[in-house]
């Protein structure tokens, strides 16, 4: 299940924005609609996204769709996947778009973190929350990639911790 969605400096977003699917204090229909994980976080089983028009839903799904697509791809197939920065401001284009999920499988946490732009990622990271401080599971950071390179895609470290 999905704790939160977060993202910064991706197409009409700019600042960081986060998208919570944690559950209120009102506990009247926990029942039907609210699962309880791990340290007493409460999430909503369903949740919708609603606005005026032009106020950025279509952008969120999108966002949603391209990150999908950006952890589960090879690198080599993620240049297929155009990173559109915040437009508004120049300084932003320079800037990596970031974006991270906080989900629970079988009640325990995760954190998965991407930062990015249209040439590379810059770092990708999996935090795993047995206890209040996460374990770093996964922690790479990437070197440009070109064609004098020595092959590589990545450089980084793959880190366990117990």
């Amino acid at each position: 299940m999905i704790e939160s969605i977060t993202f910064r400096n991706l197409l009409s977003i700019r600042g960081e924005q986060i998208i919570s699917f944690a559950a209120s204090k009102d506990d009247t229909k926990d029942k039907d609609n609210v699962v309880k994980m791990n340290g007493g976080t409460r999430l909503l089983r369903a949740a919708f996204l609603y606005s005026n028009n032009d106020t950025g839903k279509s952008n969120v799904t999108k966002l949603k769709e391209n990150f999908v697509k950006l952890m589960t791809l090879a690198p080599t197939d993620r240049k297929e996947i155009e990173v559109k920065p915040f437009k508004f401001e120049a300084v932003n284009k320079n800037l990596a778009s970031m974006v991270s999920i906080t989900f629970y499988i079988e009640k325990e946490k995760y954190v998965l973190v991407a930062e990015f732009d249209n040439d590379k990622f810059h770092t990708e990271k999996l935090l795993y929350y047995h206890s209040r401080k996460p374990f770093k599971l996964l922690i790479r950071s990437y070197k440009k990639f070109s064609k004098d390179s020595d092959g590589s895609l990545y450089s980084g470290e793959l880190v366990f911790e117990r």
